[in-house]
């Protein structure tokens, strides 16, 4: 089998942001033949495309255009690349721009089947009313035209739904990662009182009344210690100082992703806190939450992804909204300890539920 990923890519400290796809990715790598990848940056445009097998370039290319008119030319050089390897048994994008791109090799007959890998959704991606008009109509094709939609939330599945008739198209595969390959710690030989706080950028978290929790959870636990691991800038870092701090928060900056899951593994429980005006969150996956899980850390988090209640349904960790309610049930999973077994337990077997790797093989035979 020969399968082409079209992605694009968030590059953060000069380095490739990891995400759901990637397992994806893996999962074909190990399993299925001949696995390519085109990538082009996403938001930070320094950095060029490339066509790679495995992490081989086979081509690359830099613009130096920008949106929106870079993303018609991407669109031709996934055209003149893929051009050079077809024919692809299974093309697959994450994204309607990448989507428009398979919809014409599918046509061109130089690709067989279309995956749409639906990651996240916004009712105003743009600031731009013709842009947006553009991304809903691309949206709709792609539920429409894939061969197979896997979506990573219960709210996104209800959209896709509801705009196509080939309902027994889409699939649930959520944000899940492969789960034999995240450690899992002995109960007894986790840090104790240590907070595990994963996230790629920290302005998508509720950065100032995290560390309102920290200082509520210090009146009673001074040994509480903040793992962050992630990008975290100077705006943020100074904050630490401000608050006197430092000595409860260590920053891990971004790591290679195996090492960045031996530091979560490695903490009692599992934290976050989204903010609420960025819309993708709202319908996207927390791909934190669910690491968290497979390392067996009960987690406690805001209620805004849909993740978050999936995790409170197998009592896998705890909802707060408010500072007081976030200090209250880390308090709970610090003092009791049967309780924290139980929910670390809960967590796993959550995890194991949507073990990547199990769902992929049963999705991957409906194609």
């Amino acid at each position: 089998m020969k399968t082409l990923f079209i992605i694009h890519r968030l590059w953060l400290e000069g380095k490739i942001k990891q995400g759901g796809i990637d397992f994806i990715v893996r999962y074909f790598e190990e399993n299925h033949g001949l696995t390519y990848k085109i990538e082009h940056p996403f938001e930070d445009y320094n950095f060029p495309s490339n066509l790679k097998l495995a992490e081989q370039i086979i081509s690359n290319h830099q613009s130096k255009l920008k949106p929106p008119f870079i993303w018609f030319f991407e669109v031709y050089i996934n055209l003149s690349w893929t051009k050079k390897i077809k024919p692809i048994d299974i093309v697959f994008a994450s994204d309607p721009l990448n989507f428009f791109s398979c919809y014409l090799l599918k046509k061109l007959g130089w690709a067989k089947k279309i995956w749409f890998h639906s990651v996240d959704y916004s009712d105003h991606r743009f600031n731009n009313r013709i842009l947006n008009r553009i991304y809903k109509t691309l949206y709709k094709l792609a539920v429409n035209q894939a061969d197979l939609t896997t979506v990573v939330t219960q709210r996104m599945e209800n959209l896709a739904k509801a705009l196509t008739h080939h309902q027994e198209r889409i699939f649930f595969l959520p944000n899940s990662p492969l789960f034999n390959h995240v450690p899992k710690i002995d109960i007894n030989d986790r840090k104790k009182f240590h907070l595990a706080l994963s996230a790629s950028k920290l302005s998508y978290m509720q950065w100032d009344k995290i560390l309102q929790v920290l200082i509520k959870l210090q009146k009673d636990y001074p040994q509480t210690i903040l793992e962050i691991v992630g990008f975290i800038d100077e705006t943020s870092k100074s904050k630490i100082t401000d608050l006197n701090l430092s000595a409860n928060i260590i920053c891990h900056g971004i790591n290679p992703y195996n090492e960045a899951l031996a530091i979560i593994s490695r903490c009692q429980i599992g934290l976050s806190w989204y903010v609420t005006d960025i819309s993708h969150i709202y319908w996207g996956d927390s791909l934190k939450i669910r690491e968290y899980a497979a390392a067996g850390l009960p987690t406690v988090c805001d209620d805004i992804t849909s993740t978050a209640l999936e995790m409170a349904q197998w009592q896998a960790g705890f909802i707060a909204n408010t500072v007081e309610e976030m200090a209250a049930k880390i308090a709970i999973l610090f003092n009791d300890h049967q309780l924290y077994k139980k929910y670390s337990a809960n967590a796993l077997n959550w995890a194991a539920s949507t073990d990547k790797a199990k769902l992929l093989a049963n999705i991957i035979s409906k194609l």
